[in-house]
């Protein structure tokens, strides 16, 4: 990962942080990671790993794409997906979760998954970049507000 790519998503986790109304020590104490590896990961100076992705998204719902990449909102709304109203939040999370594990771990699965989805973003594409745009809209203005 880039420099400017390591400042971006530590930007993203600050912001996140922010949202939440809580210190860099008790954001780090709730996820279990040190408080002083966060302030790393917020200045840019660190990759944040699978635990604070993991923690991060289970305990606190955050969005782990708005963390890599800037897309979609800071926080899972957790019932909107297609399929997903008859399940409870936190199977919902660990569902998602599982994925996580299997693509950090399973070359033949991260194939598959990134597979299908090149398939979806190319089937879908006008769809995507109507909600990519509105997601960027109001990240722009959460952006604006934080300056």
């Amino acid at each position: 990962m880039s420099r400017e790519r390591l400042v971006e998503v530590g930007r993203r986790v600050k912001l996140i942080r922010r949202e939440l109304h809580i210190s860099q020590k008790d954001f780090a104490d709730k996820i279990d990671i040190s408080g002083s590896y966060l302030s790393e990961i917020e200045a840019g100076k660190s990759k944040p790993g699978f635990d604070f992705f993991f923690n991060a998204s289970k305990i606190c719902g955050v969005n782990i794409a708005y963390i890599l990449h800037g897309v979609g909102d800071m926080f899972v709304d957790i019932g909107s997906g297609p399929g997903m109203s008859s399940r409870e939040p936190g199977e919902q999370i660990e569902s998602f979760n599982e994925i996580l594990w299997y693509i950090e771990r399973s070359p033949v699965f991260r194939n598959a998954v990134m597979a299908f989805a090149v398939k979806y973003l190319f089937d879908n594409s006008a769809l995507m970049q109507s909600e990519i745009e509105k997601y960027d809209k109001k990240r722009n203005e959460r952006n604006m507000e934080v300056l």
